[in-house]
């Protein structure tokens, strides 16, 4: 077996010969826990550093810096840049506003997590729309008011490599960051 840890990305890179141990969990008779034990502390300053939790990314095996999506003078957005930015943590802000939303991101959105959960019905620009706007949506409708009024969308949205968070809850960033509370 053969092992490294790649400085850019804090990994812990293992080529195994002679599978049975692994395959018996036995991994310290091939050095690999103290492949691991080198990593491990580099490892844990890089996460708090940039944010990711570990995993190889399919950003050609480098991190995916997350995308802050939403208004800069909406307060919850701000609270979700405050934090992020308190735990040290790098991300890319979309500003709604500024630069607008694609149907594609919006339909991507709306098939992982519904469109029930994406529209802020809550909002001013909601309740401002006539009535008739408001009664029998559904994703179509639904992507057509947020393109049309971005200020609709729940903010922030929070997007990294292979997930996505809707609203603030410092709880949920802490732990979608592997930040200890």
């Amino acid at each position: 077996s053969s092992w490294g840890c790649d400085e850019s990305t804090r990994t812990v890179a293992v080529r195994l010969v002679g599978l049975p141990y692994a395959a018996t969990g036995n991994a310290d008779k091939m050095g690999l826990s103290i492949a691991f034990d080198r990593c491990r502390a580099a490892d844990l300053s890089f996460r708090r550093r940039t944010g990711m939790d570990g995993r190889i990314h399919r950003n050609h095996g480098k991190p995916m810096t997350p995308t802050l999506y939403g208004i800069p003078n909406c307060d919850t957005t701000k609270k979700a840049r405050t934090w992020l930015d308190a735990n040290g943590i790098g991300y890319t802000f979309h500003d709604y506003k500024k630069a607008g939303i694609d149907r594609a991101t919006l339909e991507q959105w709306v098939e992982a997590l519904g469109w029930e959960a994406l529209l802020n019905r809550s909002g001013t620009t909601f309740r401002k729309l006539p009535d008739a706007d408001k009664v029998d949506l559904d994703a179509p409708r639904a992507i057509d008011l947020m393109l049309a009024q971005p200020s609709m969308i729940r903010r922030p949205v929070l997007v990294g490599d292979g997930w996505i968070e809707t609203g603030f809850k410092p709880e949920r960033y802490a732990e979608r960051f592997a930040i200890a509370g």
